[in-house]
């Protein structure tokens, strides 16, 4: 409506929006009898009110759309900016991190041998991702260095990382290395953070044993397996076996490899044991050495050793155990075992999801699954998938414990034991034991499962034996001299008691160093 009268009046040229951006149009003034100053200054009033109001809000939106810009991209530094002053308060008092002015957290987390794993890398995205529904300020960077991640987290501990690589917050690490770098100092102990203190009694207690060291706790349990064997059922039953009383100890194998020798055609192999020191001496429950720091001392030249290697040496006469077993790879077993020409496959579960994939009928009708045996004791080895440790050097180490108990909780356990492989592994968390995922036993790779859980509170790490700290040279050194023991037994020969006795002179002096 165009107003009466002769005077100038105030006329908005134009409105509209550049971009994201609401711009106004200027006011342009046309002078003439009658014109009105009050009218002009009540629509210059007008006009700073309405600058005003919408400079606030376009401040909102650039705050809310700051917040929000964070992407989780795996593999890449993930860049997000919070709003200023922002607090960390999703959630927060119930899970152990104070409501607090945060600003902008990275967490760098590190990880070997994920990188080009796409179940891998799309389930931690996932975790990820939920974890930033409780805290949106905090992001992630995700290194994986594959075979490079010790040598990697060396250069961390000495601080001479190359320039733009972060110290990280958390690391996936085997428990070989927890030990041996959590008795040289390099991790964050977790008793006093609440993040782990509340979370303690979820956790199988074998799992919480292998994070500690002496009285102190060093990690957050993750997933973990033990040992599996596998039974030709139609040779099982060629030799006149139970499938339903499957033995349970080295004493009751050695009762009845002789049978399958003897029942079986000549082709026929009975067992396929591939020798582990590290695990004989678990499974007898013998010390590696005795004493502290300088004083330390091998043990393990014993008469319960020296028996039960020359129980192999026994064994491998008479072909009850395959000598092949010793430098063969699991290919070579798998493929006697389709072939129908291996009775017995020890510490063949990590094949169950290839042998599924190369001969379905193999896998669904003549395999039976059991525990390997077990000594005297009861103990199977605890084979851990890794566990989160936090560096001394870590910038949000409260962060990182917080986000270690949630890629650790019942369901990212489970969601990650569903993907890995080779998906025998179990959670660790009880909760999550009792989840039909692991006590369903109508399929095979199911009954491996449930198998392993029963068996974790007898479970304990082979790691766990050797001394600490090593460097990982004489590491390596005493690793070696036990495995050409046992290699000597096996191959040849050379009786127990002297290839043991040569193992304990290498070992004697690496200890004095």
């Amino acid at each position: 409506m165009r107003p009466t009268g002769t005077g100038t009046r105030p006329r908005i040229v134009k409105t509209g929006r550049i971009g994201m951006r609401p711009y106004i149009g200027i006011f342009q003034m046309k002078s003439g009898k009658g014109f009105s100053k009050r009218l002009f200054y009540n629509n210059l009033i007008r006009v700073v009110v309405l600058l005003l109001t919408l400079t606030l809000f376009l401040s909102a939106c650039s705050e809310n759309t700051n917040q929000n810009m964070t992407t989780v991209q795996i593999g890449l530094e993930n860049v997000g900016t919070p709003a200023p002053g922002a607090t960390d308060a999703a959630s927060g008092a119930n899970r152990g991190i104070a409501d607090k002015p945060l600003g902008r957290i990275i967490v760098s987390v590190w990880t070997g041998g994920w990188k080009g794993n796409f179940d891998n890398e799309k389930a931690l995205a996932s975790v990820i991702d939920e974890y930033r529904k409780l805290y949106p300020l905090v992001t992630f960077e995700w290194r994986d260095w594959g075979n490079d991640l010790s040598a990697k987290l060396e250069q961390a501990w000495k601080g001479t990382l190359d320039k733009g690589i972060t110290t990280p917050d958390l690391v996936l690490v085997s428990p070989t290395d927890l030990y041996q770098y959590a008795a040289s100092g390099y991790l964050e102990a977790f008793n006093d953070y609440s993040e782990f203190t509340s979370r303690r009694a979820d956790f199988v207690p074998a799992a919480l044993d292998t994070c500690k060291v002496a009285t102190v706790y060093y990690c957050m349990p993750w997933l973990a397996e033990t040992r599996l064997t596998l039974i030709n059922k139609r040779l099982w039953s060629l030799a006149g076996l139970d499938a339903a009383k499957l033995p349970r100890t080295f004493d009751d194998w050695d009762a009845i490899m002789p049978t399958i020798v003897k029942k079986t055609p000549d082709e026929v192999r009975a067992v396929w044991l591939k020798p582990d020191p590290l695990t004989d001496f678990l499974l007898e429950d013998l010390p590696l050495f005795q004493g502290e720091g300088s004083s330390r001392t091998p043990a393990f030249n014993n008469p319960v050793t020296q028996a039960r290697w020359l129980n192999y040496q026994s064994n491998l006469k008479s072909g009850a155990l395959m000598r092949e077993a010793l430098d063969g790879n699991s290919q070579d077993a798998l493929n006697r075992f389709i072939g129908g020409t291996l009775a017995v496959w020890m510490d063949g579960g990590d094949s169950l999801a290839a042998l599924k994939g190369i001969s379905a009928s193999n896998y669904s009708q003549n395999t039976l699954v059991t525990l390997n045996p077990v000594s005297k004791p009861g103990i199977v080895p605890y084979q851990s998938k890794g566990v989160w440790v936090v560096p001394k050097s870590a910038k949000n180490k409260s962060r990182a414990v917080d986000f270690a108990g949630f890629l650790s909780n019942d369901q990212n356990q489970l969601n990650f034991a569903r993907i890995m492989s080779p998906f025998t592994a179990v959670p660790t968390v009880q909760k999550a034991l009792s989840d039909p995922f692991i006590t369903d036993t109508a399929d095979l790779l199911a009954q491996a499962r449930s198998l392993t859980a029963s068996a974790l509170s007898n479970a304990k790490p082979p790691e766990k034996l050797l001394p600490y700290p090593l460097s990982a040279d004489n590491r390596a050194k005493l690793l070696t001299a036990l495995t050409d023991a046992q290699r000597k037994i096996w191959s040849g020969t050379t009786p127990p008691a002297q290839a043991l006795f040569e193992a304990d002179k290498i070992w004697a002096e690496v200890l004095k160093q």
